[in-house]
């Protein structure tokens, strides 16, 4: 993962719920764990999380026999501070597989003093069925999978510990975050960790997908010693009242944050920018006001605009499209763009783009949440981040039948790049963006955008969070 006032612009502009839920999404993503060994009828791991060497959870895992194959229990809680308040995430899943870790059916929660969502979902004939459920709204989901052995993250960690885990190519499917993407295996080789006073030989796993790798040390008899994540989280195995002490909350602002040398003014007309530390390919660097100036393996040089783009819309229907986070054809969303564009049924779409932004700028109050936010949730509560008022504004410009995408990037605010959610519109034959908790249509240049899409989109960037490096190279 905010005030209105731009002298707590750097408040305003950081996705606080995003980097907590990111932390979250990724160390409940490769720690679920165990065995489908016949051997094993029950067993638990507790691992500690730290962030940098300062501890910001705990994970605790389960496995029991369940009819003919395993139950796989699991429970994460995160602490971190937003902005001076303490915020606590806690997710609990529950996955069934068989015998052969194929899997049959899954459930996940995630609760927060924000929001509480949840998952249930089961596989067959080759597709992935699931309700997703926030608030009083339920959708339904199917997603066909390809031709390789479906696996979760629980799956995977299973194999390890039976110590029949085979490197190759798998198809992955995470349910915090409805991800699916083929995943490699690889057996790195032996190397000695020291681990609780201890030099152990652990066997190294690395397992990637979603941009990201992952290593896990294993030890001879299959338990789990570490696991290094993406974004400097590390998981390290420890007893149960140890794992579960965790102290003052870290700042993730500052944590995160990219500093940079040079000023970029809220009225700069332009911005040059050098990205490293980021895999071009990977990201949508070009688009709307932001253009790809020339790039290569492991960085990138964008340019920023203050004017819109001037391009074909192929898909429209893409960004009319209601999801079970932007639910543009929910009664209650349609009937509150009736509201707030009451009377101008002959206005230009730009007018009425300007007309929802400033209506969702006065209506949200601005303070950190920790929430996979959906629209209809966000119009009830009446509060949140950047994030919140992103989805909020996709939901009601797409039901005002005007073409809509979320961005997700970072802003500049004070002498550092933090991340960010806004939003893109088409109108006029432009694509521009439109950030709804800083009122501007289109946004300045100091939006930096890396991807675009849904819910299921935004956890891309965790691969680079931590590793991206930013120098301005021009301002005009």
């Amino acid at each position: 993962m905010l005030l209105i006032a731009r002298v707590d612009d750097i408040l305003k502009g950081m996705n606080y719920k995003r980097i907590v839920k990111y932390s979250a999404i990724f160390v409940l993503t490769f720690l679920t764990l165990f065995s489908s060994c016949r051997k094993i009828i029950s067993a638990e791991e507790w691992f500690g999380l730290y962030l940098s060497g300062q501890k910001i959870g705990f994970q605790h895992v389960a496995l029991r026999r369940h009819d003919d194959g395993f139950l796989i229990t699991d429970e994460e809680f995160i602490k971190v501070k937003m902005y001076d308040q303490e915020k606590r995430l806690r997710t609990i899943s529950n996955i069934k597989v068989d015998g052969e870790f194929n899997l049959n059916a899954f459930e996940f929660q995630m609760k927060t003093q924000d929001q509480t969502m949840s998952v249930n979902g089961s596989y067959w004939n080759d597709t992935l069925y699931m309700k997703v459920k926030s608030g009083d709204i339920t959708r339904e989901r199917a997603i066909p999978v390809g031709d390789l052995k479906v696996i979760t993250p629980s799956t995977f960690m299973g194999m390890l510990m039976s110590q029949r885990v085979k490197p190759g190519k798998y198809q992955m499917f995470d349910p915090s975050t409805f991800k699916i993407d083929t995943a490699t295996v690889e057996r790195i080789g032996k190397k000695v960790l020291e681990h609780r006073g201890k030099r152990l030989k652990c066997t190294l796993y690395r397992l990637s997908y979603l941009g990201t790798s992952n290593t896990f040390w294993v030890y001879d008899d299959g338990r789990i010693a570490r696991i290094d994540m993406p974004m400097q989280i590390v998981a390290r195995e420890e007893p149960a009242k140890e794992a579960q002490k965790v102290g003052s909350p870290m700042d993730l602002l500052s944590f995160y944050s990219i500093r940079v040398e040079k000023d970029i003014p809220n009225d700069a007309k332009e911005v040059v920018l050098r990205l490293t530390g980021i895999r071009p390919s990977f990201f949508d660097l070009d688009f709307a006001q932001q253009f790809l100036v020339e790039s290569g393996d492991t960085w990138a040089e964008v340019r920023i605009v203050s004017e819109g783009r001037k391009t074909a819309l192929e898909d429209t229907a893409r960004y009319l499209a209601s999801d079970p986070f932007i639910q543009a054809d929910d009664p209650r969303i349609k009937s509150r763009v009736e509201q707030i564009l009451s009377g101008m049924e002959d206005a230009t779409d730009s007018a009425k783009v300007q007309r929802i932004m400033e209506w969702v700028f006065g209506y949200l109050q601005k303070k950190p949440s920790v929430t996979m936010p959906s629209a209809v949730d966000v119009l009830e509560q009446g509060y949140g981040d950047c994030n919140e008022h992103s989805v909020l504004f996709a939901a009601l410009a797409r039901a005002a039948d005007i073409p809509t995408d979320v961005v997700v990037g970072l802003i500049y605010q004070r002498g550092a790049y933090y991340y960010h959610a806004w939003d893109a519109v088409y109108v006029n034959g432009e694509w521009v963006f439109v950030d709804p908790i800083f009122n501007e249509f289109p946004a300045n240049v100091q939006h930096l955008m890396l991807k675009r899409g849904g819910i299921d989109k935004q956890s891309d960037i965790v691969s680079i969070i931590g590793n991206l490096k930013i120098k301005v190279l021009e301002v005009k």
